[in-house]
């Protein structure tokens, strides 16, 4: 949250790629997040969400829409309404909303919350395509360890701010 901007720092500092995090916009530019349930226009297609996203974003190549939608399996149903969708292809949309930019990292914060076996199985296929065949390193964030046991390769177990646990 902290990293999204949601939380404000209080003291302490975060380093990534080399650079410390607060005053690099280089190193905001390498990160994709997802925080929870992703927000949409209800009433837009989920190509339409990504388009108005991408502007905002300054990113002017449209057929990067295309291509975030094949990789989260959502390109058949890129002109149905988002309101049409399922909690879990919600969720991939917005994995693709936050892979528009070609990340180096991902930032996931709990991404399986309230979603049925399949939604599960989806995004833990997902998480991994992104890994192994994409190369991003992807963060999560999340309460369901037996979840995080088939996706993750170190597991860091933070407390009240402060590390306890790094294992690999």
């Amino acid at each position: 949250k902290l990293l999204s901007n949601e939380l404000l720092m209080t003291g302490g500092k975060i380093e990534l790629f080399g650079h410390h995090y607060k005053s690099s916009n280089e190193v905001k530019k390498r990160i994709g997040f997802l925080i929870e349930r992703p927000k949409f226009y209800e009433n837009l297609t989920a190509y339409q969400n990504l388009k108005y996203l991408a502007k905002l974003r300054g990113l002017t190549h449209t057929n990067r829409l295309d291509e975030v939608l094949k990789l989260v399996g959502l390109y058949e149903v890129k002109k149905h309404k988002v309101e049409t969708f399922s909690i879990g292809m919600k969720q991939r949309l917005g994995i693709a909303q936050a892979m528009l930019h070609h990340p180096d990292c991902l930032i996931l914060d709990e991404p399986t919350n309230g979603l049925d076996v399949e939604g599960i199985a989806n995004i833990r296929h997902l998480i991994l395509k992104l890994n192994k065949e994409y190369g991003v390193t992807i963060l999560i964030s999340s309460h369901i360890l037996s979840e995080l046991k088939m996706v993750a390769e170190r597991f860091i177990f933070i407390r009240d701010g402060r590390l306890i646990h790094d294992i690999t």
